[in-house]
């Protein structure tokens, strides 16, 4: 069983968050009790528990140790900046190109978009925190690749211009970003 966001459940007056409650009683006694017949007790048989979430923060809590025991963690640590622009510069490149008919001063402009649409992207989910009312502004890598994925899917023809690229590359932006 797999639970997306363990930590979004809003903690109650008495600082439980009565849906992780109910999780981990469902792991301990390895089942439930149904609403629907009282005194039934439902047995899970076989199944494993699996889970994910950000960092505590903007909206999000941090889930209860007696909870958190139950899980190994592992703390997926987000690429440096080099390391981004170096991913995103590369598929840059690799489809920017004189070999797929570019000309030079597209491919010089779209190497200077990779670290301008990086910055971008940060300033972005720096300001827009996600909170309970906007959980919907979790900005993550994926928006860069859905912005660079609407990139590569030109043709030289139609990108022969700079111009053309900066209206192209605008366009993503708003797509993947502005669309918030």
């Amino acid at each position: 069983m797999f639970i997306d966001d363990l930590n979004l459940p809003e903690i109650n007056e008495w600082g439980d968050q009565c849906t992780n409650e109910f999780f981990r009683a469902m792991i301990e006694n390895k089942g439930y009790y149904s609403l629907e017949k009282p005194g039934d007790f439902l047995s899970l048989v076989d199944v494993k528990y699996m889970a994910a979430m950000n960092h505590p923060g903007g909206g999000r809590n941090d889930i209860p140790h007696r909870l958190k025991r139950h899980f190994v963690t592992f703390n997926c640590t987000i690429p440096t900046e080099d390391a981004i622009d170096h991913i995103f510069g590369t598929i840059a490149k690799g489809h920017f190109n004189e070999k797929r008919g570019f000309s030079e001063p597209v491919i010089e402009l779209i190497q200077k978009l990779v670290p301008l649409t990086r910055q971008l992207w940060k300033a972005t989910k720096d300001k827009m925190l996600p909170t309970p009312a906007k959980f919907h502004y979790v900005f993550n890598l994926r928006d860069l690749s859905r912005i660079w994925l609407g990139m590569i899917g030109t043709q030289a023809a139609v990108i022969s211009q700079p111009s053309a690229a900066i209206h192209l590359w605008r366009h993503e932006i708003s797509r993947v970003i502005s669309d918030r």
